[in-house]
């Protein structure tokens, strides 16, 4: 049956009951393990605590290339938001990077893989250690 409010019925509730579970193992290194429904509301909750503990705005780098959808959390966060440039393989581009404004602190540098492509960690990794 097609109804304007949505309805549960119950043959919904199948679809709910979850019978399988997993154990995941973390290291002993992890301090906290949080779990949430949405990536976004991920980067929201690390930043804020980020700025609370720098007790100030902090300053994210983020890929130009970056879903606005992504970003509704952090935008109501105390943030500064700056944006850089990719190079052809959809990795940061170093070259600019290294010529980004340092009067800017760097609090948060976001890397992402686009279209699952993993590649690229060693380099901002690397550019976050100089950066310090």
């Amino acid at each position: 049956m097609i109804t304007a409010v949505p309805r549960l019925t119950l043959s919904d509730f199948s679809k709910w009951k979850f019978t399988a579970q997993k154990t995941v193992n973390f290291s002993d290194s992890f301090k906290e393990v949080h779990w949430r429904t949405s990536g976004a509301l991920c980067l929201a909750e690390i930043c804020l605590k980020v700025s609370q503990k720098k007790n100030r705005k902090i300053n994210i780098l983020l890929p130009g290339y970056f879903c606005g959808q992504s970003l509704r959390y952090l935008r109501t966060q105390p943030v500064n938001l700056h944006f850089y440039s990719l190079d052809d393989t959809l990795l940061p581009d170093y070259s600019l990077l290294s010529d980004f404004d340092e009067s800017i602190k760097i609090d948060v540098f976001i890397h992402v893989h686009y279209f699952g492509l993993i590649s690229g960690q060693k380099e901002s990794r690397d550019f976050c250690n100089r950066s310090d």
